[in-house]
């Protein structure tokens, strides 16, 4: 899967092109090894969005940049960390909620564990540097395609339609936050995402959700797709987490179960 993607093609992929194809696998850098940076690096985008108190669209423009810049180019090639920076500050400009080169940088020196450092110093000027030549290499990789959609919109409206409530929401959007971790937003579409979140998130919330009139799936009013496949997204988000939080959401739908069979 070498080269750049043209700006016509959808960001879709297989989950044998991710698992066989990208740059990293060129370079002899594992699947496994490939998923955990990206994860990193997702992770690392969060902390420091939160940090400079940007929106979470925007956080999530620069989640999804940083997948796509990855499918392209290496991890060995390419700091997970300078292009994270680079994916925030970008995302920042695309989404109209810019900030300055110089505090997304410096939140990211601090969230990285870096001595406190003036704009004045060597080592900002080299980051600045760094930074600003990732902008225009991750431009050139993704071909210029600024445009990302999310799930939110659709979580919020899917919600909304089967009069869900506040509660499955916030679970739901919390998922989808997570998914971001993953390379699920470059699988699948934003509307199947959101479905898959619901779902997740009424296993954990004891939400009973109704069956359309004409007795199909909730969803199916939404997406066409298999329940398989929602379950297998939120298994993927799913193990993201840790025993200890596991073993939470474990024990909440096993009260969830033992409530449903009174």
């Amino acid at each position: 899967m070498a080269g750049e993607r043209s700006t016509d093609e959808s960001w879709y992929f297989t989950e044998e092109e991710l698992k066989y194809q990208t740059a990293s696998r060129a370079d002899n850098i594992s699947f496994e090894e490939e998923e955990k940076l990206r994860r990193v690096g997702a992770g690392f985008i969060q902390d420091v969005g939160e940090s400079i108190r940007v929106p979470q669209l925007t956080i999530a423009t620069a989640s999804i940049f940083f997948q796509r810049f990855y499918v392209y180019q290496s991890f060995k090639e390419y700091d997970v960390n300078i292009m994270a920076t680079c994916c925030l500050f970008l995302a920042g400009k695309v989404e109209e909620t810019p900030k300055k080169a110089r505090d997304v940088i410096i939140h990211s020196a601090r969230i990285e564990g870096k001595p406190k450092m003036s704009e004045d110093s060597t080592e900002f000027k080299n980051l600045k540097d760094q930074v600003l030549k990732c902008e225009r290499l991750l431009l050139q990789t993704i071909s210029f395609d600024l445009a990302v959609e999310h799930a939110y919109k659709y979580l919020l409206q899917y919600v909304k339609d089967i009069k869900g409530d506040r509660s499955l929401a916030q679970t739901a959007w919390n998922f989808v936050n997570d998914s971001l971790r993953t390379t699920l937003g470059l699988r699948y579409k934003p509307q199947v995402i959101a479905c898959a979140g619901i779902l997740l998130s009424s296993k954990y919330n004891k939400s009973a959700l109704s069956e359309t009139s004409d007795g199909k799936k909730w969803w199916s009013a939404f997406v066409d797709v298999s329940e398989d496949t929602l379950k297998y997204i939120g298994d993927e988000i799913i193990k993201l987490y840790p025993p200890d939080q596991l073993a939470v959401f474990n024990a909440m739908a096993a009260s969830d179960g033992e409530d449903r069979g009174r």
